[in-house]
């Protein structure tokens, strides 16, 4: 498969993380007395729009209600602590860093998360993988993340069909979709069933089968 640029999702893509992160937004949503099987399973279904988003649809959807700002803000703090908690924790699927590593010899690897921007570069730091990636965006800024991808090809010149989307969520496949441009889904085939992944992989590594011999290295974007 042609890919001139790889788009990666980082919670449950690089990283195991969402185990961590679903109880956490489990545990912030708890003064709610929503279901907390209910909110895991939205929780697991939207990842990756942004965490304010996130809980604006969880909300709507268990209970009929729109929020409020200060409700909102309260859930975004109780659940920014408990992450907080969680990052030592958080590791490296198997076999990773081995795959970003040659995969950033070969095309620009561009980290496109939920994760918000104050974290994301000290985790990558810590898991020594920031050197991979030729650029990272957040949705925390308030942009989503087909519009973060769109704007990076653009910049870059490059059509969509020259990109692959990686992501573990629904949101992810929909962002893929809004572009649009190619989305490989990250976890069983079931749980992507309505929509249409270009594949569907049970771990990042087993991606590097599918994808072309590399051109040569590139200089980083505004290097």
């Amino acid at each position: 498969m042609r890919c001139h640029l790889l788009f990666l999702d980082f919670d449950g893509v690089v990283v195991d993380s969402m185990g961590a992160k679903t109880e956490a937004f489990v545990t912030a949503m708890e003064p709610f007395g929503f279901d907390s099987q209910r909110v895991g399973a939205l929780y697991r279904t939207l990842a990756g729009v942004g965490r304010r988003m996130i809980f604006d649809l969880v909300y709507n959807l268990l209970s009929g209600r729109t929020t409020d700002e200060g409700a909102r803000a309260e859930v975004a703090e109780r659940f920014a602590a408990l992450e907080q908690d969680t990052t030592e924790e958080i590791r490296l699927f198997d076999g990773v860093g081995g795959f970003l590593k040659r995969q950033t010899c070969q095309r620009p690897l561009v980290l496109v998360t939920g994760t918000p921007a104050e974290l994301i570069d000290d985790l990558l730091t810590g898991l020594e993988i920031d050197s991979c990636f030729d650029a990272t965006y957040s949705t925390s800024g308030g942009n989503p993340k087909d519009a973060l991808m769109t704007a990076e090809l653009g910049a870059r010149g490059l059509n969509r069909r020259d990109a692959l989307f990686v992501g573990d969520s629904h949101a992810d496949m929909s962002a893929a979709a809004r572009v649009p441009l190619r989305f490989a889904a990250i976890g069983d085939t079931a749980f992507f069933s309505k929509g249409d992944p270009h594949l569907v992989l049970p771990s990042l590594v087993d991606l590097e089968p599918h994808l072309d011999p590399a051109e040569p290295a590139r200089e980083r974007r505004g290097a």
